[in-house]
C-alpha cells in the first residue's frame, strides 16, 4: 500500500509538472524575426528576378538587383561595411552578435512550441520595409556546384530545446513561367566569426568540397574547432517535405538554403517564405518515466526483503 500511495504521488507530480510546463508555454512571450534590408523594395515585389526594378538602396536602379545584398558583377559587397534597418538591424546591433555580412535573416524562438515565418511580408507586417527575400534556381545547388553569390544565409537560435522542422514555399512572379519550387537546405552549429566568401562555391564535391563539409563558405574556427560545423542537409525541401534538427537552447546555427532545380546561380529567381515550426522536447514525459522506473525499483527491493 505504501508503494501504491507513493506511486500515486509521483503520477500526480508528473502530470501537474507537465500542466505547469503547457501553462508556462501558453504565457510565454513572443519570438521574433530579424531582415536585412540591404536591398528592401519600395513595394510589395515578390522577387527581382524581371530586373530593371529599383530597390530603396538603388533607387534610381543604376544597377540590375538580381542577388541579396550583392550586385552582380560588383567588384565588392556594396553592404560589405554596414547594415541599415528599421528593424533595429544595424552594423552595431546585429542578430546574436553576427558579424557575417551576407546574412539575409534571423529567426529567435522564445517559447516552447512556437511557430514563426520568414518573408518579405513578415518584415513589412512587423517593420514596414518590405526586404528582398529570393534565391535564384541553382543557388543551393546547380546540379553539381553550390553558389554563394545567391545561396540564402538564416540565423536560428531557441531558448528552449526543441525539434526544429523547416519548410520552404516558392512564391512567383504572376505570370511568371517559372514554377520550381524545390530548395535545399544545409544547417549548420554556430555561426561565421568573420565576413563570408560570398563569391565562392560550396556543394561541389568534385572540387573536394562536400556536402557535409564544414565552414562552407569561409566563417574561422575557434579554439582549433571551425565555427561553422555540419549538422545536416536535404536537398529535397518544399512547402510539404522539410527538414528537421534539434536545435540545442541558446545556440546559434547558421541555415544555407536557395535553388536545387538545375538552375543557374543568378536567375531565374523566385521569392520565398520559410516556415519554422517546434516542438519541445517532452520535460514532463521523462519526468514521469523517471519516477515510474525508480518506485518500481523500490517495490522490487521491499519485495524481496519480505
Amino acid at each position: 500500500m505504501i508503494v501504491k500511495t507513493q506511486l500515486s504521488k509521483a503520477i500526480t507530480l508528473a502530470i501537474a509538472g507537465g500542466a505547469l510546463s503547457m501553462a508556462a508555454m501558453s504565457n510565454a512571450s513572443a519570438s521574433t524575426t530579424y531582415y536585412n534590408t540591404f536591398n528592401a523594395y519600395g513595394s510589395n515585389i515578390v522577387t527581382d528576378e524581371a530586373r530593371g526594378v529599383s530597390s530603396l538602396a538603388d533607387p534610381l536602379d543604376t544597377a540590375p538587383d538580381s542577388t541579396d545584398g550583392w550586385r552582380k558583377g560588383a567588384g565588392s559587397p556594396p553592404n560589405s561595411e554596414t547594415w541599415t534597418t528599421t528593424s533595429g538591424w544595424t552594423s552595431a546591433n546585429t542578430p546574436f552578435g553576427t558579424v557575417a555580412k551576407v546574412v539575409n535573416w534571423a529567426a529567435e524562438i522564445t517559447s516552447a512550441g512556437a511557430n514563426l515565418t520568414i518573408s518579405s511580408q513578415d518584415s513589412y507586417t512587423r517593420y514596414g520595409v518590405w526586404a528582398d527575400i529570393d534565391t535564384a534556381k541553382g543557388a543551393w545547388s546547380d546540379g553539381t556546384t553550390g553558389w554563394g553569390h545567391n545561396t540564402d544565409v538564416g540565423l536560428f537560435k531557441s531558448s528552449i530545446t526543441q525539434d526544429v522542422t523547416i519548410n520552404v514555399t516558392s512564391l512567383q512572379l504572376p505570370g511568371s513561367p517559372e514554377t520550381w519550387t524545390n530548395f535545399g537546405v544545409s544547417i549548420y552549429k554556430g555561426m561565421a566569426a568573420n565576413n563570408w566568401n560570398h563569391h565562392g562555391t560550396w556543394n561541389n564535391p568534385g572540387a573536394g568540397k562536400p556536402f557535409n563539409a564544414n565552414n562552407p563558405l569561409g566563417g574561422g574556427s575557434t579554439a582549433g574547432q571551425p565555427n561553422l560545423q555540419y549538422l545536416i542537409h536535404d536537398a529535397t525541401v518544399d512547402a510539404i517535405n522539410g527538414i528537421t534538427f534539434t536545435a540545442q537552447a541558446g545556440q546559434v546555427y547558421s541555415i544555407l538554403l536557395g535553388g536545387n532545380s538545375g538552375g543557374t546561380n543568378y536567375d531565374p529567381h523566385a521569392g520565398y517564405s520559410v516556415s519554422l515550426t517546434t516542438v519541445p522536447v517532452p520535460g514532463a514525459v521523462w519526468l514521469f518515466g523517471s519516477a515510474l522506473a525508480g518506485f518500481v525499483s523500490v517495490s522490487r527491493r521491499k519485495s524481496k526483503a519480505v
